[in-house]
């Protein structure tokens, strides 16, 4: 019986991606965040309106993202089937 190799799930990105990989690409948010933070504290500007408008975003443009993955991999599939 053949093993099945699976590309998505949390063990094939702990097993790709260590935990090193995990804390340097969480740099950048962090930054982008104590600079937004910074900036809302000295502009005092409405924290709770900023959240709304990013929350608005967030759920405007992420199921559109996933939307475009979705395709992008159903395309990507069938061309790796043949392939290989």
């Amino acid at each position: 019986m053949e093993k099945s190799h699976f590309i998505f799930g949390w063990k094939v990105a702990l097993n790709n991606y260590g935990w090193k990989d995990f804390i340097i690409d969480s740099v950048g948010p962090i930054i982008i965040s104590l600079a937004l933070c910074v900036l809302m504290y000295i502009k005092n500007v409405n924290v709770f309106e900023q959240l709304n408008h990013l929350v608005d975003i967030g759920i405007s443009i992420i199921p559109t993202l996933v939307a475009l993955i979705l395709t992008a991999y159903a395309i990507i599939r069938p061309i790796a089937h043949f392939a290989g």
